[in-house]
């Protein structure tokens, strides 16, 4: 008894996982992911909100669409770049991270400036004018926005999450500051509304570039090792990349299909719904943030074991949080809309506790998600998103045609659960022997 609780000892005292990390360090570490999500989250809640309360709601919608635009194209920028950080870093250039953040934002320059060139020219070919106007708006801060988050993963790749909650902090500083102006000052619009979100997010990229390395040294980046690095990102990202356009269909889609048949105001009240349910949804984003490195280090440490057993528990508390979170809503749904919106969407207040079933899936298919990705095994997400994506794609486009917004609620609904069940299903096929 004794011996076991030495061992018990040792273990709690232990520094970091296989080099093994303190309790109280990992406490530390989950409080500042938590309140640097919760305080980015927060912003764009708010920004949401303060646009579908100013905006007329037809502009909002074509805030709505727009962004739904930008969703689905940073899907493909997080698969190239982003996610393949999260796992490659840890595991192959710990010891030469700074050269290797460099390297990355080389990369993000020229996919985002290409991907803003693609949203003009759908831009000049839009005939709604408000809508020209916001996909002209996506387009120019299309780099800004995604700089912002290629650089709030690497603090998270570099072990420094505190430096992550600086640069959320300085976005929500500056972001207030640019919608107080807007808001007094000019004329807001969803175009007016990219270019100030844009501005905060590069100002927030700026306050921790020298944190994770990226004040210096751009002399030395060459040409050649930024392909080769490319080319080490295309082979574990190609699969997320198409699983990326395969599930266009799971939350993009129906903003799309509803703004082509309904209008862009119904869009814009779908839209207002859909946030209620978005905090949730970044609780989830939180655990990936703080949890993918340290099981992809356990992986490669051969600490299976851990590795399942730290899936679980991410899983079961997500679980349990997202379902406190739709009773929530269903209790509470109605007067929350009407908290923050007055009773401009009261007459959609019904798509709450329908839309509010989708962190409860999410949450379901996490902590196996998370485990998948740290065992190498990004086929996964082709896989899933095979099954998931004609699911999602024909059900939005069947059920918004025939019920409308009901319809697509309950698709975004219907996709995640089979994405959850497919999850299950890839787990015991690609996960960790017990």
């Amino acid at each position: 008894m004794t011996e076991a609780w030495d061992r018990l000892r040792t273990a709690a005292a232990a520094g970091r996982d296989g080099r093994g990390e303190s309790v109280a360090r990992w406490a530390g570490r989950g409080l500042t992911s938590c309140l640097d999500q919760g305080a980015v989250s927060g912003v764009n809640f708010s920004v949401n909100v303060l646009l579908a309360r100013w905006l007329p709601p037809a502009e909002y919608g074509a805030f709505s669409v727009a962004f739904a635009l930008f969703l689905f194209v940073s899907g493909f920028h997080n698969a190239l770049l982003v996610d393949p950080a999260w796992v490659l870093g840890p595991a192959r250039f710990l010891d030469r991270s700074r050269e290797y953040f460099r390297k990355l934002v080389c990369l993000h320059g020229a996919w985002s400036v290409a991907a803003s060139l693609g949203i003009a020219i759908v831009a000049l070919a839009t005939g709604e004018a408000s809508l020209r106007r916001a996909f002209y708006g996506l387009a120019i801060s299309l780099p800004f926005l995604l700089l912002l988050w290629l650089v709030r993963r690497l603090c998270y790749v570099d072990a420094r999450p505190a430096a992550a909650l600086l640069s959320s902090a300085a976005y929500a500083l500056v972001l207030a500051g640019g919608f107080f102006l807007l808001r007094h000052w000019a004329r807001p619009s969803p175009f007016t509304a990219f270019l100030v979100i844009a501005g905060a997010a590069l100002a927030a990229s700026a306050t921790v570039a020298a944190r994770v390395g990226l004040a210096g040294g751009w002399s030395g980046i060459r040409k050649d090792e930024c392909l080769d690095l490319a080319r080490a990102h295309w082979s574990y990202g190609r699969w997320l990349s198409v699983a990326s356009l395969l599930t266009l269909g799971v939350t993009q889609l129906q903003t799309f299909l509803i703004a082509g048949f309904l209008g862009l105001e119904p869009a814009g009240a779908f839209r207002a719904m859909f946030n209620l349910v978005q905090p949730m949804n970044q609780v989830t984003a939180a655990a990936a943030l703080l949890f993918l490195p340290n099981l992809s280090a356990d992986y490669g440490a051969g600490r299976t074991g851990h590795l399942r057993a730290k899936g679980a528990w991410i899983t079961a508390g997500l679980v349990s949080l997202s379902i406190v979170y739709e009773l929530v809503l269903v209790c509470f749904g109605a007067r929350l809309s009407r908290l923050l919106y007055g009773r401009r969407f009261a007459a959609y207040d019904w798509l709450i506790p329908l839309l509010g079933f989708m962190p409860v899936f999410i949450a379901l298919a996490s902590g196996r998600s998370l485990v998948l990705q740290a065992v190498q095994k990004p086929q996964h997400y082709l896989i899933r998103g095979a099954v998931t994506g004609p699911v999602g794609i024909a059900s939005a486009a069947l059920l918004t045609c025939w019920t409308g917004l009901g319809g697509a609620a309950a698709s975004m609904v219907l996709t995640l659960a089979v994405s959850f069940l497919v999850t299950q299903w890839l787990y015991r096929r690609f996960g960790p022997a017990g």
